[in-house]
């Protein structure tokens, strides 16, 4: 029998193929498996948290904190609220213009504890603010996040570490009525004026103009004034706010957020938190946005919803 060699090797040829892909795939079964299985999760992802594309930061309070040549945040003279301080209580008391107001403490001496009281309560009461990010330095990283906070819970928390915040909160808020009856509420109006007289009222109730008593020397800051003026608060660094918020300072409520890092993997981190909102960060943990996390869930919720409804539209057709 004579052998037809060219059949022959096209046929091997043609055999040769198919066994070195076979082969292959043996030896390449492992990472393949590995990325079947990526491929699927990623597009589980997608599918659910394709509302991640409407993931949005929240508007943040953009202030000078300043009365004239003053910085509010500081020591300063109970002096210093009056006409000059207007224009600063137009734009803080703005309803509902931001979300949230940043805290930075950078190392220290930025804030007072008394400052710090008297402007979450002012602006969650009367401009609605829902949150403050305190943001510090440390280890040479600047607007590193330390947690956040909400205006009600920081005022409650001050207020069990310095009772004379209270105090001086409830004197000053008194003050405003003078026994009069059916005035408007001093939170609740649109009289600017008011407001910023409470806040002069508040901080006169922690100064003085004689020496603290021995036990209360180390809870004032001398003004530098000439006479000297006393002020019974604190410098805020880090590790005081820690302190003064335990238990109401959410130090873990973010997720990191890098320029290679898919729109929906940060959404589901987001969505994995149990806070109210949580802080974006990048790889130092310096802080880029906050998210309400309630409304992307609300949003993500609604999505599946027009979703659903679309597919049953589309079978019934």
């Amino acid at each position: 029998m004579q052998i037809d060699w060219k059949l022959l090797v096209d046929l091997l040829t043609g055999l040769a193929w198919p066994a070195v892909a076979v082969f292959a795939l043996y030896l390449l079964r492992t990472p393949l498996i590995e990325l079947v299985a990526q491929i699927a999760h990623r597009a589980k992802k997608l599918s659910v948290y394709n509302v991640s594309v409407e993931l949005a930061t929240l508007p943040a309070l953009t202030s000078s904190w300043s009365a004239g040549p003053a910085d509010v945040r500081q020591l300063t003279s109970s002096q210093i609220f009056d006409s000059a301080s207007q224009t600063l209580f137009q734009e803080l008391l703005v309803p509902r213009k931001a979300d949230y107001a940043v805290v930075d403490l950078g190392t220290g001496e930025r804030w007072l504890t008394s400052r710090l009281y008297i402007f979450a309560l002012i602006l969650g009461k009367v401009a609605g603010l829902r949150a403050f990010v305190f943001l510090e330095t440390r280890g040479g990283i600047r607007r590193r996040l330390l947690g956040t906070a909400t205006p009600a819970n920081i005022i409650r928390g001050l207020a069990a570490k310095y009772p004379w915040l209270e105090e001086a909160h409830v004197r000053a808020a008194a003050s405003q009525y003078n026994n009069a009856q059916n005035q408007p509420s001093l939170f609740y109006g649109s009289e600017t004026w008011r407001v910023n007289n409470f806040v002069k009222n508040f901080v006169e109730n922690i100064q003085r103009m004689t020496t603290p008593p021995q036990d209360e020397a180390n809870t004032h800051l001398a003004l530098g004034t000439s006479p000297t003026t006393w002020e019974r608060t604190r410098w805020i660094n880090g590790e005081l706010l820690e302190k003064d918020l335990t238990g109401i300072l959410d130090m873990n409520a973010w997720c990191h957020d890098v320029p290679d890092k898919p729109r929906s993997a940060v959404a589901e981190a987001v969505l994995a938190r149990s806070s109210d909102f949580v802080a974006l960060v990048d790889e130092d943990r310096c802080f880029a946005g906050l998210v309400d996390r309630n409304a992307l869930l609300d949003r993500m919720w609604k999505n599946k919803a027009a979703e659903k409804n679309s597919d049953s539209y589309s079978n019934i057709r």
